[in-house]
């Protein structure tokens, strides 16, 4: 059983990927237990039990829940097999969750807690209540979607250990998840947890300073440009290409002359930085967006690409910062169609500044990268 449960936790390390959870969320939930004894009677036999808990999700990786549980177990005396000890628990209990979040509707959990135990012992060397135990509590478990978003199935794997050789009725050396002499035992329940409130967040490995809503905003407005690129219709029937050829040659001369007259700008929007960060801000991308389009579309134009930071930091500090600026503008434009052999780079570090370092608005214009156009 050991095996089997640390194999299900190594399972789960190696399986984790990013996707939706909740946080800031309250959630409450039920769990049906089957439970045995791992101690020192003999438990051939399933028992059952069943707890109720409140949780408090604080973010998508970490949660607590208060749980208050009800199980009967049963076990034979290994020196009277006739004799059958059984054990009626009540337990208060808190407990932590470390959260994994899948790419599919999968939530996979560990974690670890404790309870106060007040339990019944009948048939056993010593009989009656107790009501001031404790119990050592570790957990596996995984949630599933089966209802929207915020009614999930649940299934819990727990290991319970009692600071009381006396849970099981029998005073003897087994005991614990890892060995010692305090009883202990298993469950595994089946149950279902429901979100009251809360958001789902949506994890993803994006660049600092883009959130996931920036990032599909800005995909779209890459699909809105990728759109612009008309390309012509050729009609495969020859008739009807002979006799639009005249319309099309006639049309062609009409945005040559358009394209010719059009003027080629001295210099282009320069792109933002939050502190700290070598990815443009949201409004930024969309310019920059614009100044690869335009770039591609005349492949004669060259650009000098010129990194600047504001006064925070060392120099050296500063230096590695606008260069890593500079070179994610020039890779992007690169990456859009940009010919690489008409993008030079240049690192200013802070002794360029814009406008004046004395307030936040002065350095946040001072986070930039220029676009110069190269005569």
């Amino acid at each position: 059983m050991k095996k089997v449960f640390l194999l299900f936790v190594l399972l789960t390390l190696a399986s984790s990927l990013f996707a939706q959870s909740y946080e800031k969320a309250w959630g409450v939930g039920a769990t049906f237990n089957s439970v045995r004894f791992t101690s020192d009677v003999i438990a051939d036999k399933l028992n059952f039990g069943f707890n109720g808990y409140a949780q408090y999700d604080l973010s998508t990786r970490h949660a607590l829940r208060a749980v208050v549980g009800y199980d009967v177990l049963t076990g034979q005396d290994p020196t009277n097999l006739a004799t059958e000890i059984t054990t009626n628990s009540l337990s208060l209990g808190l407990d932590y969750l470390f959260k994994f979040n899948y790419d599919i509707p999968i939530y996979p959990y560990f974690g670890a807690g404790f309870s106060i135990v007040a339990f019944g012992v009948d048939n056993g060397l010593r009989e009656g209540s107790t009501f001031d135990e404790l119990s050592a509590n570790l957990f596996f478990g995984a949630m599933f979607d089966i209802i929207g978003e915020r009614l999930k199935l649940k299934g819990e794997f727990s290991q319970h250990t009692l600071s009381t050789d006396y849970f099981d009725g029998i005073n003897g050396l087994t005991g614990g998840l890892f060995g010692g002499s305090m009883d202990s035992y298993f469950a595994f329940g089946i149950g279902i947890h429901y979100y009251i409130d809360g958001e789902v967040v949506k994890e993803s490995v994006l660049p600092s300073g883009i959130t996931e809503v920036d990032y599909e905003r800005i995909d779209n407005i890459n699909k809105k440009y990728a759109a612009e690129k008309v390309e012509p219709k050729i009609n495969s029937l020859q008739d009807e290409v002979n006799g639009l050829s005249a319309q099309v040659d006639e049309l062609m001369k009409e945005l040559k002359k358009k394209q010719d007259a059009k003027p080629v700008p001295a210099y282009f929007d320069n792109v933002y930085f939050s502190v700290n960060s070598a990815t443009p801000t949201f409004d930024s991308m969309e310019d920059l967006l614009h100044t690869a389009k335009v770039l591609s579309g005349n492949k004669s134009l060259k650009v000098e690409i010129v990194g600047n930071t504001d006064n925070t930091g060392s120099d050296k500090y500063n230096y590695d910062l606008s260069k890593k600026r500079a070179d994610f503008v020039q890779n992007f434009l690169v990456s859009k169609g940009v010919d690489a052999a008409n993008v030079s780079v240049k690192s200013e570090g802070a002794k360029s500044p814009l406008t004046d370092n004395a307030t936040a608005d002065g350095k946040a214009l001072n986070r930039r990268v220029e676009i110069n156009v190269v005569k």
